[in-house]
């Protein structure tokens, strides 16, 4: 039986709409991915996230790359990044800081 959030094209196959989860593609229990909809795609596979995050409401990444074949980290709040570019990341957050930094020191010394 087809239920509210999905559209079902026949042979018990339930097709999910975007911004709605479900834990395998057996179950008819479709949740609403509230926190951050986007990373639900929908579908009618058992992985129906957004590429590198996995689990209840596709809110986690996919840390030991079981699901995607590479590992994933998180970035912030259900958003996550694949590892090889987590170095990119650590590099703009020091460089970042060192602008942060000489603008503090410049703005105090202009102060004095």
């Amino acid at each position: 039986m087809c239920k509210d959030h999905s559209y079902c094209p026949g042979a018990a196959v339930i097709n999910v709409n975007p911004e709605y989860w479900r834990i395998h593609d057996k179950s008819d229990i479709i949740s609403n991915c509230f926190h951050y909809p986007e990373n639900c795609l929908g579908g009618t596979s058992n992985n129906t996230c957004k590429e590198g995050l996995k689990g209840a409401l596709c809110e986690v990444c996919d840390l030991s790359g079981e699901i995607w074949g590479e590992r994933y980290n998180n970035v912030a709040s259900y958003e996550c990044v694949k590892c090889s570019k987590n170095g990119l990341n650590i590099f703009k957050f020091i460089f970042l800081n060192i602008i942060i930094m000489i603008s503090l020191i410049i703005s105090c010394r202009a102060t004095i």
